[in-house]
């Protein structure tokens, strides 16, 4: 089933609205970080989403919108958003695995991913306690124990 036309009109509009409502609350939260955009105005934005494996029809589709939202941004000039891919395979234990070294190694201010309400969970915490924005296209499920999805 190839997603339509539609499908990524709304992913490109629903990433639009979760990375600038992101960098909205933290902009204006007492307890966020201040956002640290390098020169140039680059912000280094964390991709997580299943590339591969049974849910990767819907990493891709996901993939797309926010790739037309980078357009979009890059084009208004305001900023340049650096996008990290990282395929978590639909696999909770894997992106776990891929917010740690975008976290370390790339110094991310926000995540896009947990495309699926268990992988979505299981960096949660990770992103909470190194105060990363979790931003979730598609993940469904309350958070527990006082955590912050956006």
């Amino acid at each position: 089933m190839n997603p339509s036309k539609n499908t990524y009109i709304l992913l490109l509009i629903g990433a639009v609205i979760l990375l600038g409502g992101g960098l909205w609350i933290s902009k204006n939260s007492d307890k966020a970080q201040p956002i640290a955009i390098e020169q140039d105005n680059l912000i280094d934005v964390g991709v997580i989403l299943p590339l591969t494996g049974d849910a990767a029809v819907y990493g891709k589709a996901i993939k797309n919108g926010i790739e037309l939202a980078r357009h979009q941004i890059g084009t208004s000039g305001a900023i340049q958003v650096n996008l990290t891919y990282e395929d978590d395979r639909g696999q909770a234990a894997t992106a776990i695995s891929a917010a740690q070294r975008l976290i370390s190694e790339k110094k991310t201010f926000a995540i896009i991913g947990g495309a699926m309400s268990s992988t979505a969970e299981a960096i949660i915490p990770l992103c909470s306690q190194s105060k990363v924005v979790l931003l979730s296209p598609t993940a469904i499920n309350r958070c527990k124990n006082n955590c912050s999805l956006v």
